[in-house]
């Protein structure tokens, strides 16, 4: 779990440089809606990698984990399956 932390901090700051580069060799202006835009995609690649890396180290899906609790604690039926 902290090498998926590690390694997602990793790509975030990778792809951000990537993207501002790619995006200055394009000559896209600079503004808000590019700044969102590297945002967006540095979190989507961020994302990808860690879900990634725990499915290359078989780690099971903390989401569907959190969900687990979340709904015993509310009183929910269970949703897993």
């Amino acid at each position: 779990m902290l090498i998926d932390l590690i390694v997602s901090t990793l790509v975030f700051f990778a792809a951000t440089w990537g993207l501002r580069r790619f995006f200055d060799a394009q000559d896209i202006p600079t503004g808000i809606a590019r700044s969102i835009m590297i945002l967006v995609l540095a979190t989507a690649a961020s994302m990808a990698s860690s879900s990634l890396l725990s499915w290359l180290l078989d780690e099971p899906d903390s989401n569907a984990q959190m969900m687990h609790v979340i709904s015993q604690q509310a009183g929910l039926p269970d949703m897993q399956r």
